[in-house]
């Protein structure tokens, strides 16, 4: 322990390990959570299929007497 300060197994930058102080950090390396991968076919299914639901709710609220 005590060496370099790390967040999701990825080093930080504008960490003093000496002092324990860790302001402003932000992650060293390509992106964060996913890694870049590409958008697939379950993401857009879900996606409208959250979408056709809050339709269904704001329809439901609005004219209560058609459901």
């Amino acid at each position: 322990m005590g060496g370099e300060r790390t967040f999701l197994g990825e080093p930080l930058v504008g960490c003093n390990s000496s002092s324990g102080h860790c302001g402003g950090l932000h992650r060293v390396g390509p992106g964060g959570p996913g890694g870049g991968e590409a958008v697939n076919f379950f993401d857009y299914a879900a996606l409208i299929l959250a979408l056709a639901a809050v339709i269904y709710v704001l329809a439901a609220l609005l004219r209560p007497e058609k459901f």
